[in-house]
C-alpha cells in the first residue's frame, strides 16, 4: 500500500468502525497498529538492532550483557545510541542536557557502547540485556497474539488490508505486551520519578509507557526529526491508547502548531517548545567551508532508482555526488552507481557544513539542512515527496521537477539559513528546569 492510499485508509476505517474494540489484554492497540501500518508502507518495520540475531554474537553485546550496572537513578532515559563527541567526551546528542546540567540519568541504550559509557551524572544500561527477555517473550505468545488479533478484526468493516498483514501486525502487538509485562516488574523495583524518550512511538517506548502511565510516572518525548501534518507517531484525530506521553519537547513553534491544528494527542499545557539541543550546544558552528556537493540522504521506503535520474544528471555536470545512507540500510542496497561516495559512517551534521547542495525525497535531513544554509532538492517519487511539501519554494527547496542545471542557479543558500531559522528555536534549558523542578 502507498503512503497516501495508507493515509485515506486508516481515515475510512476510522470513520465505520469501533475502536474501543481494539484491545489486547485491556489495552487499546489501535495507535499502535497505526503506526505499524505505517512502518509497512515506509518499509521501516523492525529494520532496527534487535531484527539481527547475530547482532547479540558479538563480542562486545557479549560483554555488555555480563555487565552488572550501578543502582538506576531517579531519570530514565530510553534512547538509541546517538552519542557524539563533545569536550572530551561521548554524549548522548538529545538527552545530554540532564546530566549536563546536574540530573543523574539512567540511560537505556540500543545498541549500547563497550565498554559502557561512564560520564559523570550518567548510568548506562545496555538495552541488550532487557531484549533478550522480550525477543523470548514475544515468540512465546505470538501465537495467542495473532488468534486474538484475528477475532477482534474479523468483526471490523474494510478489514483486508489489516487482515492480510496480520502475521506482520501479530509481532508489533506481541513485542508490545512483552515490554509491558517487563516493565511493570521492573518499575516495581525501580521505579524512576520522570521518564524522557527519543521515539516514544517505537513499539517497546510505547509499552513502556504505558506502565508508566499506570504508575503515574510523568512521561517525555524529545523530538528527533520531521512532524507533519502526517507523522502518525504525533498525528491523531483519535485518542484512545493510553501509551502516548504525557510531555512533548519540540523544536520550534512550527511543530507545535502542527500538532495543536491537526491532533488530540497532547495537551497544549504539556507541549513544551525548548528548541534542538545538539545544534544550539554541541554543534561547532565555526565558518562552514562549501565545496562544490550534492549530498543525497537515503529513506528505507524509498527505492535505490528514485536517485539514478539525479545522479546522472549531476554526473554529466561534474558535480560531485556523496549518498549518506539511512543508518537501518546497508551500502549493498546502492553498490552500482557510478561516481558516487557512499557514506555509512559518518554523522549528516559534520558532512552538511561541507556541501552546496542536499536532495532527499522525504528525509528530515531536509529541515535540518536549511540550518546550515543548504538548500535542498526534493526528489518526487510516488507520493513520499508529498511530506515535505511544507517545504516547498523557488529558492530554497526545490521540487526536482526541472534539469538538474536550472535548479542549482535558483537554489540560494542565504535564503535557507533564514528558512532553517523558522524550525530551531535556541535551546532554552530554563524550560527543562521548570519541568523537572514540578516533578523532581
Amino acid at each position: 500500500m502507498k503512503l497516501d492510499e495508507y493515509f485515506d485508509y486508516i481515515e475510512e476505517f476510522e470513520r465505520i468502525n469501533d475502536l474501543n474494540l481494539i484491545k489486547i489484554n485491556d489495552y487499546n492497540i489501535w495507535h499502535l497498529i497505526k503506526v505499524s501500518l505505517f512502518n509497512l508502507s515506509n518499509r521501516d518495520h523492525f529494520e532496527h538492532f534487535s531484527k539481527k540475531p547475530h547482532n547479540f554474537l558479538n563480542i562486545n553485546i557479549i560483554k555488555n550483557l555480563l555487565y552488572k550496572p550501578s543502582i538506576p537513578t531517579r531519570i530514565f532515559a530510553f534512547t538509541p545510541r546517538l552519542r557524539v563527541l563533545y569536550k572530551g567526551k561521548k554524549v548522548n546528542k538529545f538527552l545530554n542536557f540532564l546530566p549536563e546540567n546536574n540530573y543523574e540519568t539512567t540511560f537505556f541504550e540500543l545498541p549500547s557502547n563497550s565498554p559502557i559509557i561512564q560520564n559523570n551524572n550518567e548510568i548506562v544500561i545496555p538495552m541488550e540485556k532487557i531484549m533478550l527477555y522480550i525477543i523470548f517473550m514475544e515468540k512465546i505468545i505470538n501465537r495467542k497474539i495473532r488468534k486474538e488479533l484475528i477475532n477482534i478484526f474479523s468483526q471490523m468493516k474494510n478489514k483486508e488490508y489489516i487482515m492480510k498483514n496480520i502475521n506482520y501486525l501479530s509481532l508489533y502487538v506481541s513485542r508490545y505486551i512483552s515490554s509491558i509485562n517487563f516493565f511493570k516488574n521492573y518499575f516495581k523495583k525501580y521505579k524512576p520519578d520522570i521518564i524522557f524518550f527519543v521515539c516514544h512511538y517505537c513499539t517497546i517506548n510505547k509499552g513502556i509507557i504505558a506502565v508508566a502511565n499506570e504508575m503515574n510516572i510523568p512521561t517525555v518525548d524529545i523530538q528527533h526529526g520531521l512532524i507533519n501534518k502526517k507523522s502518525p507517531g504525533y498525528i491523531s484525530k483519535t485518542n484512545l491508547s493510553n501509551d502516548i506521553p504525557k510531555y512533548l519537547i519540540l523544536y520550534g513553534n512550527f511543530f507545535k502548531e502542527i500538532i495543536l491544528n491537526n491532533s488530540t494527542l497532547f495537551e497544549e499545557k504539556n507541549i513544551i517548545v525548548a528548541g534542538n539541543y545538539f545544534l544550539s550546544n554541541i554543534f561547532d558552528k565555526k565558518e562552514m567551508n562549501r565545496d562544490d556537493v550534492l549530498l543525497i540522504t537515503t529513506q528505507p521506503a524509498i527505492e535505490k532508482e528514485a536517485y539514478e535520474k539525479i545522479i546522472n544528471e549531476a554526473n554529466r555536470m561534474k558535480l560531485k555526488v556523496k549518498l549518506k545512507i539511512h543508518p537501518s540500510e546497508s551500502r549493498e542496497k546502492y553498490l552500482g552507481f557510478k561516481n558516487v561516495e557512499i557514506i555509512s559512517d559518518k554523522n549528516l551534521y559534520d558532512l552538511l557544513p561541507k556541501i552546496k547542495y542536499h536532495a532527499t525525497v522525504f528525509s528530515t535531513s531536509a529541515i535540518e539542512s536549511l540550518y546550515f544554509g543548504v538548500p535542498n532538492i526534493i526528489i518526487p517519487w510516488k507520493g513520499y515527496e508529498n511530506q515535505l511539501d511544507f517545504l516547498i519554494d523557488n529558492e530554497t527547496s526545490i521540487l526536482y521537477n526541472k534539469p538538474l542545471e536550472i535548479i542549482i542557479k535558483m537554489l540560494k543558500s542565504k535564503k535557507a539559513i533564514e528558512k532553517g531559522k523558522y524550525f530551531f528555536q535556541d535551546w532554552n534549558q530554563e524550560k527543562i528546569d521548570e519541568l523537572l523542578k514540578v516533578i523532581l
